[in-house]
């Protein structure tokens, strides 16, 4: 009788604590939001292609009507492109690390307009992040043989071409970027088959110094498309964006061309609060013809990272960009972003 009593009240347990997991899933579920909080801002971190205008990757959520976002990003990279022994009349040394800082903020003009204005700072040094980044690169195999036999944590910067050099920075740099203004506007709402679509306009204004290479010294447009489904607790991301940049770089001695990028991921809403994020980023070189592989060639990374709703109206971002072609991109890239809605 006692054997018969001790099991049934296992059983009656068991089914507790099973009806117990079902109500907080369900809870869960009907809590998570309809829309996700959006995928990593990232773009082309290498220290050429920076200084162009690339359009960050971003959702189709806009701010709503007559309020304001404002947002303060870091990233982080870290780049080791190494040309010279095999190249006659040809070296090219990309050794160092970016801190890009971008204050940004941003104002819902109407239901389906925002507008938007990023600042970005640039600090040029050499960083901390080599011995690291070796690490990560191994565990992807995509390891740059070049990290391990050269100096660490140093700045070197420099591009030879043709017998001539181009540009040579061997120190630090560190000041304000190229002004960027944006607008973007939603086409049409999600449906129940047919994502929601947004297009954005960008405009990049010289206003960082061309001489230190933390500018362009031109203007550059960018216009693109911008699509967002959300399948339960995924939420999937696609741009395409087409960029036309206003000249020549560095005392126009390197060529650019009008040139796209594209990208698309997933976030998957694991609770209201928190997400997890996964994304890969194509990007066309804006170089026409440079004759240097690590200019030329276009690009292909991979992101990684997590939303966090510290408050309703505060989220944080925290990310990883992986170079998947060592020669023409920054090698490895921590990025964090805080944006405050109100």
């Amino acid at each position: 009788m006692m054997q018969a009593t001790n099991l049934t009240r296992s059983i009656s347990g068991a089914l507790g604590w099973v009806m117990s997991i079902g109500v907080a899933i369900a809870v869960a579920q009907q809590r998570v939001p309809q829309q996700g909080h959006g995928p990593l801002p990232v773009q082309n971190f290498q220290p050429l292609q920076l200084l162009i205008l690339h359009l960050p990757v971003e959702g189709t959520t806009l701010t709503p009507k007559g309020h304001w976002a404002f947002s303060v990003g870091l990233a982080e990279s870290n780049t080791l492109n190494q040309r010279g022994k095999e190249a006659k009349n040809t070296a090219l040394v990309f050794d160092l690390e970016t801190s890009r800082v971008t204050l940004g903020i941003k104002y819902g003009l109407f239901d389906r307009l925002e507008v938007g204005i990023d600042m970005p700072i640039l600090f040029r040094w050499g960083g901390f992040l080599d011995r690291f980044i070796e690490g990560v690169e191994r565990a992807v195999g995509k390891l740059n043989t070049d990290r391990k036999n050269g100096p660490v944590n140093t700045v070197r910067f420099h591009l030879q071409r043709e017998g001539e050099t181009v540009f040579r920075r061997g120190d630090s740099a560190v000041g304000p970027g190229d002004l960027v203004f944006g607008a973007k506007a939603r086409v049409w709402n999600e449906g129940k088959r047919v994502p929601a679509l947004a297009t954005r306009l960008m405009l990049k204004v010289p206003t960082g110094s061309e001489d230190r290479l933390l500018g362009s010294g031109t203007t550059d447009i960018g216009i693109g498309i911008n699509l967002q489904k959300t399948l339960w607790r995924l939420v999937l991301y696609g741009n395409l964006n087409a960029i036309f940049p206003g000249g020549a770089l560095v005392d126009r001695d390197l060529d650019t061309h009008p040139f796209l990028t594209a990208a698309w991921g997933g976030e998957f809403l694991w609770t209201p609060h928190f997400s997890l994020l996964l994304q890969t980023e194509f990007y066309q070189s804006a170089f026409a013809d440079a004759g240097v592989e690590e200019l030329d060639r276009n690009l292909w990374e991979l992101a990684f990272g997590f939303n966090y709703a510290v408050t309703p109206h505060l989220l944080w971002q925290l990310g990883g960009i992986q170079n998947l072609v060592v020669e023409s991109g920054a090698d490895f890239s921590l990025l964090s972003t805080l944006v405050y809605h109100f």
